[in-house]
């Protein structure tokens, strides 16, 4: 089975989708229930919120590179993402 089939399945699956979503979001909630004071602390949830999202890039641009047969770069989904997150914060 080739890397880019293992990676479509995790994405398909809809357990480990999900455990994204848990991970970031209980990341996300922690680093907003730190103390105001903490900056180190809420830096360090930030950061793994940010982990979970470079993981999720990785394996879609995996996907996509099997599917056009180009080299796609991880980092255009997780600055996609956070494009799409600043746009929604504005509405």
């Amino acid at each position: 089975m080739s890397i880019e089939a293992e990676a479509k399945g995790l994405m398909g699956n809809a357990a480990f989708v999900e455990a994204l979503d848990k991970a970031r979001a209980q990341a996300i909630a922690s680093a907003m229930a730190c103390d105001v004071r903490d900056h180190d602390g809420r830096r360090r949830f930030l950061d793994a919120a940010r982990v979970v999202d470079k993981v999720q890039g990785h394996l879609n641009a995996l996907i996509l590179s099997a599917k056009t047969g180009d080299e796609v770069d991880p980092n255009d989904f997780y600055k996609e993402r956070a494009k799409n997150r600043f746009l929604a914060l504005l509405k």
